[in-house]
This record gives structure tokens, sequence and C-alpha cells, in this order.
């Protein structure tokens, strides 16, 4: 049958025809076409079918002009042979590929590691590629639902939870991890436990569970000596030293009571810090002028904690929290004592006035380091100094690296507002230095534990003052014999804790002391020991002429300033 064609229609001979009616619309298999063109079969299979015999493209392309201008294509053939693409031609990429094995790329080819693979590319430079999922309870912008990303130029992975909801991770088929939406994360069988971070168990991979804390008396509970001075050095705080030279004026150093009204180390536990108050320096900052914090680690603490110290990838980790009353930026270093001295320096970061902050410094180690097995100085802190001159600053210095100590050159050049505030203060309290890479919490220890650490650097034997508990009353505990007839007390005592190294002998003097035999007997004090050594001493007083060999003398304070001590600090 030949080609009929009549009012606009075209009838084709053959099995279903075709036909275009008077808008141009074609119908294969279908007399009413309602799209420009329909396929219409009805049972069985329907197809349309493009062929090329050669490895050329072949497929559908579509095409929108006018206002807007767009041009896909649905073909094999299109960058590879073999996959089917989904290509924009308008941009000349490919936004959709599937290959013979069922991967799948979006964006970009698939990767076929010889599994099935879902491959996602965004071919702008640096730019983000990211998967997103939202719900109907989530909303569907870009800030709602969760979000799997790889930054275009970092190459770090994120996993985004955008709802305030928590993250939850499964392995076989029950809940192993989960991390709430403040923050907290909870591990495997203490998933309901609502703390930082709970587990079963936890094994950490560097630092130690207990005993982290490298720093005696961090907290700056226990002051044996005083509670205020206007001293040079060690005077207060257990372990701790305030120094300062060219000064008009000494500043003074005291225990600090904190209260409610320290935000921020108050209720993580801390009530007491190391204050320090400034004298009034009417000459102004001079070049050598200074004043810094320090302490002393000994060396065989540091060599033995952990810390592979020769090498750049092994880290200690210092943090403490600061107050000053004036704002600024504080400068300071660690240096070594062993072998070849070096320092560290290191920067508070700047303080806002009367506000506490919590500063945390990574320290790596360095091939030069060395530290003895010893009982001597290994780490010296200076970690804050209120103020230098220029006689040891630089103004090119760099922080933050390990250098040879150089005299000149130990930090920045750094404002000296705080140094010529007048009565301006700075405190410091929560010292702890940790073998790791990150600040754990402080590691609160009770006050007998860390009494006892501060005696083995410093200890009162006998005080009628006593500044650790706050007391003041006569007291004994102490007593001897005349080595000769008429002559002073040989006293032998076994030390409260073994010392560092053999302690010097700190004593009152001018009738602060008596001794009892029947009457009371006013002395000076002691003048030393005839023996001792870190854990014992035979003691010898000073000013005492009456009593016989054998004669027993108990011996009592006899004055607010009486004070028999102990030092072995470094």
């Amino acid at each position: 049958m030949s080609d009929i064609r009549y009012n606009g229609w075209l009838h084709r001979s053959g099995t279903g025809g075709v036909w275009q009616d008077s808008s141009g619309r074609v119908g294969i298999g279908s007399s009413t076409p309602d799209q420009t063109l329909e396929v219409f079969k009805s049972s069985g299979a329907n197809l349309v079918k493009v062929t090329s015999q050669a490895n050329s493209t072949v497929g559908l392309e579509i095409e929108k002009t006018g206002a807007t201008t767009q041009s896909w294509r649905i073909a094999d053939g299109q960058t590879v042979n073999g996959s089917l693409e989904i290509y924009d031609v308008t941009d000349s990429r490919s936004v959709i590929t599937l290959d013979g094995s069922g991967n799948m790329g979006l964006g970009g080819a698939p990767i076929a590691p010889g599994h099935l693979t879902f491959h996602m590319k965004n071919g702008t430079s640096s730019a983000a590629t990211r998967f997103h999922m939202t719900t109907n309870t989530t909303g569907a912008t870009a800030t709602d639902g969760f979000s799997l990303s790889i930054d275009g130029s970092s190459s770090d992975v994120n996993l985004i939870q955008r709802e305030t909801a928590n993250m939850l991770l499964y392995t076989a088929g029950g809940e192993r991890l989960r991390v709430r939406a403040d923050g907290r994360v909870s591990i495997a069988s203490s998933l309901a436990v609502a703390g930082v971070c709970t587990a079963a168990t936890f094994v950490p991979t560097e630092g130690q569970l207990s005993n982290r804390n490298l720093i005696i008396n961090g907290a700056m509970q226990v002051a044996q000596r005083n509670n205020s001075s206007s001293g040079n050095g060690m005077y207060t705080v257990d372990r701790f030293g305030f120094g300062f030279g060219g000064t008009d004026e000494s500043p003074s150093q005291a225990q600090h009571q904190m209260g409610a009204d320290d935000p921020g180390p108050w209720e993580e536990g801390f009530r007491t810090s190391y204050h320090i108050t400034n004298g009034n320096q009417t000459g102004g900052a001079a070049n050598s002028d200074h004043m810094y914090f320090s302490y002393a680690v000994e060396a065989k603490d540091i060599a033995s904690s952990g810390w592979d110290y020769t090498e750049p990838t092994s880290y200690i980790t210092l943090s403490y929290w600061v107050k000053s009353s004036v704002a600024q930026t504080f400068y300071g270093y660690l240096q070594t004592s062993d072998g070849t001295s070096r320092t560290y320096s290191l920067s508070t970061g700047a303080l806002s006035a009367n506000t506490w902050k919590k500063v945390t410094q990574k320290i790596p180690g360095h091939s030069g380091l060395t530290f003895n097995n010893d009982v001597g100085a290994g780490l010296y802190l200076y970690w804050i100094w209120p103020y230098a001159g220029t006689t040891r600053t630089t103004s090119g210095h760099t922080l933050n690296s390990w250098m040879t100590y150089d005299s000149a050159n130990r930090m920045p050049d750094m404002a000296s507002t705080w140094y010529t505030t007048n009565d301006a203060t700075i405190e410091v309290t929560g010292m702890q230095l940790e073998v790791g890479s990150v600040a754990t919490p402080f590691e609160h220890r009770s006050y007998g534990d860390e009494e006892r650490k501060c005696q083995r650097y410093y200890q009162v034997i006998m005080s009628e003052r006593d500044a650790t508990y706050g007391s003041s009353a006569r007291t004994g505990g102490l007593g001897g014999t005349p080595y000769t007839n008429d002559s002073n007390l040989f006293c032998p005592c076994i030390f409260p804790a073994p010392m560092r190294a053999k302690p010097t002998v700190v004593s009152s003097s001018t009738d602060t002391f008596r001794c009892r035999l029947g009457n009371n007997s006013n002395f000076d004090g002691f003048s030393g020991t005839n023996d001792h050594n870190q854990r014992s001493a035979t003691f010898i007083t000073t000013g005492v002429s009456n009593g016989d060999i054998g004669q027993y003398h108990w011996i009592e304070t006899n004055g607010s300033t009486a004070l028999l001590a102990l030092n072995a600090e470094i």
C-alpha cells in the first residue's frame, strides 16, 4: 500500500502507522499524539533504538534555546566508549556516568577498584565536594540535614550534622559511638552516660592515665613558706617563684584565695592562684628591667616521662589559666639545662583586662635536646614575663621554635603597659605540663598528695606560724641532748618526707625557740647540722648553755617568726 495523505495527516503503510497532526505533533502507533513525538504500543516491549556500528557517539541530544540556552546528551561514547553518560554539552562536562560494570560517577568517571562504586567529583578548583541529605522535617536548605564532604584545598573529610541532634555509628547492627549535639562523646557500653567522653575502657595513645601532670602544686594549693611576700624568688606558693630586677619598687607575691567572681577556673575546681601585684615603677621601663614567673622540673622527671624529646613529632603540652588587670600580650620561654641549653619561646596571646583566659601551648621535641636521668634541673619554665626590656628581647624573634640559648634573644620585644601601671596585677593557676599533643583536663590531686610532693623540695620541721594551715600557735616536736656539759643541743630528726638532695637548714634567730628541762631556756635557733642526708639530720642549736650530757631537752617555738625548715629546691 502506498502513502496516504489527507487533512494534514500522513499515514505510512505498515504495522502501527505514523501520524502527524496539523500542529506538527507526530505519533508512531498513536493517532492522537499529545507531545511533539509519541511512540505507542498497546502491549509488549516498546523501545526506541539508535544504532551505530563504529566507536562513535550514539544517543539522544536535547537543546533549549532562547533566553536560557542549554544542551544535554544521553549518550554512549561521549567521552568513553562503553559508558552511558548524561553529558552537559553547553559546559562540556560529564554529569553522571555509568560503566558496563555498574560503577557510577557523579561529576566524573567512576573509579572501579574491583567492586561497585559511586564516585563524586567537583571539577571546580579548590571547591568542596559535598553529599547532602535532608528529610521532610529538617528543611531543605544548605544549613539543614546532614553533609559528607571533602575540602577542595586541604582534602579534609567532614561529617556535618546540621541539626540539633546526635550523630550515631553502628556496627553489627548495634550502636557503638554517639556524638551528642553539645559535643559530648559516648563509646560502646557507656552510650547512656552523658559525660564528656565515656567508654568501657580507655587507653590513650600518648601520655598516661594518672600522674600526667609533671608540675607539682599546679593548683597553687600549698604555700609552706608564707601567704604573701615582697621577696625576690620563691617565697609563697611552693615550687613557684617570681623574679625581678631593675625595679623602683618591689612587686609582691601572694597565694590568692579565689571566689565565684573568678569565672573559668572557679568552675573547674581551682580555689587558689599565684598572684603578683606590681610596685610603682616611677622610673619607667628601662632596657634591663624585668619580671618573670619561674618553675623548675627535675631532669629525671622529663627523661622518664615518656616524651620522645629528640623527635619533632613527639610533644609535651603546657596549659594554664592566667588573668591580668591590664590588657596585653605577654611572652615567655622554656629553657633546658643539660647539654647545650636551648629555649622555646611562647605567648599568652592577647589578654583582656580582668578576664581569665585558658592558654594551651603544644611543644615539639628537638634533636638537640638533652635531659639527664638525675635530680638536677632539667627544664626551666619562665613561661610568663610581665616585662622584659630589650636587653633580653629582639624585635625579629621567632616564636614557637627551639633555638640555642641567647641571653639577648629570648623572646620578642614586649609592651611595658603592665610594668608601668602602678599596682597592676597578674595571676596564674591550673598549671599543667603533660606528655602528648593535646591538653587534657587538669589533674586535680588532693592537698595531702601535693603537700607530700612539695616536701621533696622544701619542708617545715617547726614553725609557730603555719602558712599551710593558716594557724598560729606554739608548737614542739623536737628534742635533744648536749654534746658536752653546758653546750648546745644535738637533736636527731627523721624528715617527714625524703628530699630531692641534701638540704640546707633554714632557721630563724634571736630567741625564737626555747628548750625545757624543768625550766625554760630561750635560744636563738639552729646553726646547722652535725650530720645529715636527704632523709634525716642531727640539728645543732645556737645559744643553749645549760644541761649535762644525757639530759633530754624538749624544744618548743617561742615567737611568731620561729622557723626550722629544710630547703632542697632546684
